[in-house]
């Protein structure tokens, strides 16, 4: 969803039981803001669901300057040598009609001149990959240090990877949280929370539920891991 704030139009068809269809384009500028009333007149405001923390793009970081959305051409150039030589879909440069949810990478101020850079890698009809990775201008060759995370499934255990998915950073708690959903309804997966303290990000909690039961939402997933805050 977080490509709807970025779009002209919506082309939605609907199909009868009789095979027949009604198509109709719908416009998308102030699509963000209809969301934002829905979610106030339907109780979601400040919840995992609400339409308007799905498509993004009103964080309050936003107007600050502390987090930015980052275009696929305003990729630093390193990071763009690093994003092709990896496995991503998304920079395949054979790829003649690359998707436009790259452009949904986004960079965070985290202070002290350091910066994270999100970068989107793969992407699917629920599930958008990041790759995450650190500059340090302090350095004067390899300032961008790709980021490792732990992550949980609970029929294999513990693992890492270098890239995690749906991620969202808040820059009033220097907080990065990622949901790695099982399915699209969102009710199985991994949800992993991180805090920014100053040197690197540290786990404070994560979730996981590899059974999509249809019952309960990522906040109710059973913790797997708990840090002291």
């Amino acid at each position: 969803m977080p490509f709807l704030r970025r779009g002209k139009a919506i082309l939605v068809t609907v199909s009868g039981e009789g095979g027949e269809q009604a198509s109709a384009s719908l416009p998308l500028p102030g699509f963000a803001a209809a969301a934002a009333e829905m979610d106030a007149r339907q109780g979601r405001v400040d919840r995992q669901d609400a339409l308007a923390a799905l498509i993004g793009g009103a964080a309050p970081g936003k107007l600050t300057g502390k987090l930015r959305d980052v275009a696929r051409d305003q990729v630093p150039e390193a990071l763009r040598t690093v994003m092709i030589g990896r496995d991503c879909p998304l920079w395949d440069q054979a790829e003649g009609d690359a998707s436009f949810l790259a452009d949904e990478s986004f960079a965070a101020d985290l202070g002290g001149g350091r910066t994270l850079w999100a970068i989107v890698c793969a992407s699917g009809s629920y599930n958008a990959d990041f790759a995450l990775f650190i500059e340090d201008p302090s350095k004067a060759a390899n300032r961008f240090d790709p980021l490792l995370f732990a992550a949980f499934v609970e029929s294999i255990g513990w693992t890492g990877t270098d890239t995690l998915t749906n991620v969202a950073y808040n820059p009033e708690t220097r907080e990065l949280k990622a949901f790695d959903k099982g399915r699209g309804a969102g009710d199985c997966g991994q949800v992993g929370l991180w805090e920014w303290v100053g040197a690197a990000f540290r786990m404070i909690e994560y979730r996981a539920k590899e059974e999509c039961d249809g019952v309960g939402d990522a906040s109710s997933f059973p913790i797997v891991f708990r840090g002291e805050r």
